[in-house]
């Protein structure tokens, strides 16, 4: 099973970079070369959440076989496809070893017997399972360059092949949304030629956002939540700054116009940018990356916990 969904395409006022961010599901025996292209900002699914029997579940739901299998010769690319009847056989191998493994890994998190934790228990499911990511970048074309099959080219590898076809085939056919903040997973805001957000509504957005792309870890079905509650996703990911979960807030980014609003609005002049810890174009500012953001984040999820004030979703 190969799902790929644009979720947000955004063009940052002031930039000419467009921002996208994707939700894909893929199988898990080829994360290891989407993980290579370090320009990804990525939240996953993670086997060390995810109860052993959902995993199972899941494994035996949706298998991992590949379509056609090719044959083996000397060096990365295979050969030519095996027979139909060859086939049949290869893909019940497969099957064969996938419930093997659903079985032991039952028998280790067994709460009557072993009881073994699923951050090990799950890892023997590991070539029959599924990842389930959010993936956000401005630089794509190397990507696509690598993995997308063109011109003779066969080099990647079957399932990466298919799964960055589809991305590149939204991506070229979605017109980027122009705006001051890209924000996955929220609705847009408005036009950037008629209006600048104010703090508390930006970072009402923004808790919204980087609190659903942190679920991604642990939730495989979607759940509407209270805003209260993704305010104190937000605490435990920022943890007082002392050991701080980033990668959420990696997704979000907002033009330099929307932070030198924000700033005067909130009395802050600091207006440092680390630009060379982000994986973003300049003009896309990254949220993990302006400390004094990050910082009025925190303060403003402590607030409405404090005051324990439920928003409407938004």
């Amino acid at each position: 099973m190969i799902n790929v969904k644009l979720l947000k395409h955004t063009k940052l006022h002031g930039s000419d970079t467009p921002l996208a961010t994707f939700q894909l599901v893929y199988p898990l025996f080829i994360h290891a070369e989407v993980m290579t292209h370090r320009v990804f900002s990525r939240n996953g699914a993670s086997a060390r959440a995810i109860p052993v029997k959902r995993m199972v579940e899941l494994a035996k739901e949706y298998s991992t076989a590949p379509k056609r299998f090719h044959t083996n010769q000397a060096g990365m690319e295979p050969a030519g496809p095996l027979s139909d009847e060859d086939n049949i056989r290869a893909r019940e191998i497969w099957h064969e070893q996938a419930l093997s493994a659903c079985n032991a890994a039952l028998k280790l998190a067994d709460e009557g017997t072993l009881n073994v934790h699923k951050q090990w228990a799950n890892r023997l499911l590991m070539p029959f399972t599924h990842m389930s990511l959010i993936v956000t970048s401005d630089k794509w074309d190397n990507f696509f360059s690598l993995r997308v099959w063109e011109k003779g080219d066969t080099s990647a590898m079957h399932e990466i092949n298919e799964l960055a076809t589809g991305m590149q085939h939204q991506l070229n056919n979605s017109k980027p949304c122009e705006s001051h903040a890209h924000l996955p997973l929220v609705s847009a805001l408005p036009s950037p030629s008629t209006y600048i957000p104010n703090a508390d509504y930006l970072l009402n957005k923004t808790t919204r956002a980087v609190a659903r792309i942190s679920r991604e870890s642990y939730m495989r079905t979607y759940r509407e939540t209270a805003f209260v509650e993704d305010c104190e996703q937000i605490m435990r990911l920022m943890n007082d700054g002392i050991k701080i979960h980033a990668s959420p807030f990696e997704h979000i980014a907002i033009s330099s116009e929307l932070r030198d609003a924000l700033y005067n609005e909130v009395g802050t002049y600091d207006h440092r940018f680390e630009a060379g810890a982000s994986n973003f174009h300049p003009d896309n500012l990254q949220l993990r990356n302006i400390p004094d953001l990050m910082t009025l984040l925190s303060n403003h999820c402590n607030k409405k916990i404090k005051t324990a004030i439920n928003h409407s979703p938004v």
